[in-house]
């Protein structure tokens, strides 16, 4: 009878032992985020990044997201660390989402192994593949994580795009003039039927399936019509010609904002 209870209470204390080395019992993710790809085109240069956000908002304005990057250029290699939320001592009070940028440079077109970490707790393995025209991740596993878009479109050469704002129903004839006016330069070509303008997301827009453009600028007016076209000419002179004339002879409250893919723009009034 001894020996019987003896060996039940080493059966208790083993199952215990074996619990402790469970890992995923000290697995804590306190928060889940937001990992979007991005490409600046700012200054006439292409720079990968990922921006990361939180899902639930944040007690201070100024919280920040800690997080490591590791880069291994000979092995193709990268990893990526969210260690944890900063909240600041001097906590800007109010509700909001935290959020970083976490830089790569350039990348060289093919494909790399990617893993995002959370907390060295939580480990998502996948690839990044760098293509010509887009950036694809693909992850195995998205514990603690969102991938907002799987692909990234790399935005063609000579494209530009933006949209004509206003608030009075009566303007959207000036509206709607300025953009006929651009189709009709020799230099302005329509995107509909170019096979270099696929449907999806391009960071600063996206496309649907009828290559209409939706753009990511908040637009604060009450009537908006958007466009994308590819220009073949080496000065835009002519198209900010034609958005002037626009301007000085519409109502006051006619806003053009135009953007080019090597990171310029031009508005007005």
């Amino acid at each position: 009878m001894y020996q019987k209870i003896i060996l039940l209470c080493c059966s208790f204390i083993f199952l215990l032992g074996c619990k402790k080395d469970d890992p995923t019992l000290i697995v804590d993710i306190d928060e889940d985020f937001y990992i979007d790809m991005f490409e600046d085109i700012s200054n006439n240069d292409r720079k990968f990044q990922i921006n990361i956000t939180t899902i639930k908002a944040e007690s201070c304005l100024d919280s920040q997201i800690d997080h490591d990057l590791d880069y291994n250029e000979q092995s193709n290699i990268i990893e990526l660390t969210i260690n944890d939320l900063i909240e600041p001592e001097d906590c800007q009070q109010g509700t909001s989402f935290a959020s970083s940028v976490v830089p790569f440079g350039r990348l060289s077109e093919g494909v790399y192994t990617f893993e995002i970490n959370l907390k060295d707790a939580v480990i998502n393995k996948g690839n990044l593949e760098v293509h010509n025209n887009r950036y694809e991740m693909n992850m195995e596993s998205d514990d603690g994580i969102k991938i907002v878009n799987e692909t990234l479109y790399r935005i063609p050469t000579k494209t530009i795009w933006g949209y004509v704002a206003y608030d009075e129903n009566s303007t959207a004839t000036d509206a709607n003039n300025f953009i006929e006016d651009l189709k009709s330069m020799g230099s302005i070509f329509e995107v509909e039927n170019n096979s270099l303008f696929i449907p999806g997301y391009y960071g600063y827009f996206n496309l649907d399936d009828d290559k209409n453009l939706l753009i990511s600028e908040e637009i604060n007016n009450t009537y908006h019509s958007t466009f994308i076209f590819q220009y073949s000419s080496d000065d835009l002179q002519d198209v900010r010609d034609v958005m002037n004339s626009a301007c000085s002879n519409s109502a006051d409250d006619l806003l053009i904002s135009i953007f080019v893919e090597d990171g310029s723009s031009f508005s007005c009034p």
